[in-house]
C-alpha cells in the first residue's frame, strides 16, 4: 500500500513539475517573441521598407493600397510588408503567443502613426482580412494603452497631418 501511495505522490509531483515547467516556458516564449518581433521591426530591412512605403503612400494622397499597388507594381510590396507585420502582431496577441504588457511600449507609438496617417484612409476600406486585423489591433491598443500615452501619440499624428496639409495644399 505504501508503494502505491509513493507512486501516486511521485506521479503527482511529475505532473505538477511538468505543468510548472510548461507554464514557465510559455511565458518565456511570449517574452522572447515580443523582443524578436521588435528586433525584426527595428532592423535595417524593415526600417527601409517602412520609409519606402511611407514615402510611396504619401506620393498618392487620396489613393488606397490597391490603387497605389496598381500604379507602383512590385515597388508597392513594402507597404504590404509593413501591414503584414502588424497583422502578425495582432494574431500573436489574439492567440496569446506574445507577452502583451510589452506590446504598447514596443510597438504602440509607431503603430498609431501608421494607423492614423495611412491605414485609416488607405487600407481599412478595402475588403481584406488584413484590414480587419489592423482594426482589431487598434481596438486592442485602445483598451491596453494608458489614455495619456495614446493621447500623446494621436496629438503627434494630428500635428503631422496638419503640417503635411500646409506643405502640400494642392492635395487637400
Amino acid at each position: 500500500m505504501s508503494e502505491l501511495v509513493a507512486a501516486l505522490f511521485g506521479l503527482a509531483g511529475t505532473c505538477v513539475g511538468g505543468a510548472t515547467s510548461w507554464f514557465a516556458n510559455q511565458k518565456l516564449n511570449q517574452v522572447s517573441l515580443a523582443f524578436e518581433m521588435h528586433s525584426e521591426f527595428s532592423n535595417s530591412e524593415c526600417s527601409l521598407a517602412r520609409n519606402k512605403a511611407y514615402k510611396m503612400l504619401n506620393k498618392y494622397p487620396g489613393k488606397n493600397f490597391d490603387e497605389v499597388s496598381a500604379v507602383e507594381g512590385e515597388a508597392s510590396d513594402s507597404m504590404w510588408f509593413i501591414a503584414r507585420f502588424y497583422q502578425r502582431l495582432w494574431l500573436a496577441i489574439k492567440y496569446k503567443k506574445i507577452k502583451t504588457h510589452l506590446v504598447p511600449e514596443l510597438f504602440g507609438e509607431v503603430f498609431y502613426h501608421w494607423y492614423l496617417m495611412q491605414y485609416e484612409e488607405k487600407l481599412l476600406s478595402l475588403p481584406y482580412q488584413i484590414g480587419d486585423n489592423i482594426k482589431d489591433l487598434k481596438i486592442w491598443f485602445d483598451k491596453h494603452t494608458p489614455r495619456q500615452e495614446r493621447s500623446r501619440w494621436v496629438d503627434h499624428c494630428l500635428t503631422l497631418k496638419e503640417n503635411l496639409q500646409q506643405v502640400e495644399p494642392s492635395h487637400s
